[in-house]
């Protein structure tokens, strides 16, 4: 896998982030894509709103695993406890 992750700091609070990651490893291809706008309530905790979109594509001795996904996330984070996603349809 090979890709390129950023933020963006529009202001204190308000900031974009987002990656792109592409490879092949076992599969044929393997791909993630995402955007998303967070704000940081304090040093501490922050909240992201974006769009995820991901993609493999496997095949080995006439097995077929295709999958393609996309969907809207809401996430927190904390120090005190793991990342919580929502994901929208």
């Amino acid at each position: 896998m090979a890709g390129i992750r950023g933020n963006y700091a529009i202001t204190p609070e308000i900031y974009l982030t987002g990656w792109g990651l592409i490879g092949a490893g076992q599969a044929d291809l393997d791909w993630d894509v995402a955007a998303a706008i967070g704000y940081h309530f304090s040093d501490t905790i922050s909240a992201v709103v974006g769009y995820r979109a991901l993609g493999v594509d496997y095949s080995k001795d006439g097995f077929v695993f295709s999958l393609h996904s996309s969907r809207t996330s809401l996430s927190e984070t904390s120090p005190f406890r793991p990342v919580r996603t929502f994901a929208f349809r």
